[in-house]
């Protein structure tokens, strides 16, 4: 490892903190190389929920964002058990997730995005310092960090760093964008949410552009899990089964030919490592600390950990950190209380409400 100067760092994974942290790392003038699954961009879900910190953030990379920028005016997430008393999540801005990829492919550059890259394992096999990134198809890459950035099912961390298992948690989450009439009550700018007792379901919508609205849905998949989760038409019967007694405005989201960006995920959680990294290869985002996600949150940690590591490794190279291990260990020592404290809550929030739904079974309310 070079002790001092630029180094050559590799994203294994294109998710929003890997592209994030590489902008960062641009600002720097470090070599990066992002490694990532998908044929291409990968647009899956909603667009992002974000708060007044990570949108300034974002912008402080360079990303022009202002253009497609939704301002969620109120910023209020309704409490889902009783809608006389709100909760305020502060001011909270929407982000169309296309646009947003864009940006960061324009800003970072074509020729630094390696596309159907499936990580392999790290070379030389036997050997704690990882030198190469293997990929399945036989390609390669060397550096000097290599950066776990691809999701809560991380081929990185499964491989390479040693940690606790995910939880085998029965949430499922289903999102999506879908095209609605520009007057729809959904489309006034703020954050709604709904509760489905009898399906033990929670719902959030949200404007990501005038004629789109974007939209989560988590429930308890005791009986639901889909044979094929990639199967776009099961995701959608299941939707129009839930949503035969939802209130006519949520119903239009399901309408045939309405649905785009598709996404279906089941969620998982796990206990914190003690560690984030093992020698030079650390993890980051949902790779790192998979969260039972919040329908309100999530985005934010993911740049909490892009900014931070970014700032950590820039001290490193001028000669701030005796070693790369206790510049990541020192990572770790910012992160855990902050992300640990995210995992507790998700998972009290989680079970209050699944308590609330058994306690009380009564046709879908929301909050306004």
């Amino acid at each position: 490892m070079k002790p001092l100067g630029l180094m050559k760092i590799a994203i294994l994974g294109s998710c929003l903190a890997g592209m994030s942290l590489s902008l960062r790392l641009l600002k720097s003038q470090h070599e990066v190389s992002i490694w990532s699954p998908f044929p291409s961009l990968n647009s899956e879900g909603p667009g992002y929920l974000v708060n007044t910190v990570t949108l300034t953030s974002l912008k402080s990379l360079g990303l022009n964002i202002e253009p497609f920028e939704v301002p969620l005016y109120g910023g209020k997430a309704i409490d889902l058990f009783d809608s006389s008393t709100p909760h305020n999540s502060g001011l909270l801005f929407a982000l169309d997730r296309n646009k947003l990829h864009q940006e960061f492919y324009r800003l970072l550059g074509a020729e630094r995005f390696h596309f159907d890259s499936h990580f392999s394992h790290f070379e030389p096999t036997l050997e704690y310092h990882a030198q190469r990134a293997r990929f399945k198809d036989g390609r390669y890459t060397r550096a000097d960090l290599f950066v776990g950035a691809d999701g809560t099912q991380s081929a990185v961390r499964k491989k390479h760093v040693a940690g606790p298992e995910l939880s085998q948690s029965m949430t499922v989450q289903i999102s999506g964008v879908s095209i609605v009439d520009p007057d729809s009550p959904l489309q006034k700018k703020v954050v709604k949410t709904f509760i489905d007792t009898k399906n033990e379901a929670e719902i959030l919508t949200f404007p990501s552009t005038d004629s789109k609205c974007s939209w989560a849905i988590q429930f308890n998949a005791l009986h639901l899990l889909l044979e094929n989760p990639d199967d776009d038409h099961q995701c959608h019967r299941l939707l129009n089964s839930f949503a035969s007694d939802w209130p006519q405005e949520l119903r239009m989201l399901f309408a045939e030919g309405s649905i785009q960006n598709l996404c279906y995920r089941k969620c998982s959680d796990r206990r914190l490592p003690h560690l984030f990294h093992k020698d030079n290869v650390i993890l980051i985002g949902e790779a790192a600390h998979p969260t039972l996600p919040s329908l309100t949150t999530g985005t934010d940690s993911d740049l909490e950990d892009a900014m931070d590591l970014g700032d950590l490794i820039t001290d490193y190279s001028r000669g701030y950190f005796p070693s790369i291990d206790v510049c990541l260990t020192e990572f770790t020592r910012q992160r855990r209380p902050v992300l640990g404290a995210r995992i507790r809550r998700a998972r009290k929030d989680r079970d209050q409400f699944l308590s609330k739904c058994s306690a009380k079974s009564q046709p879908i309310s929301s909050g306004r």
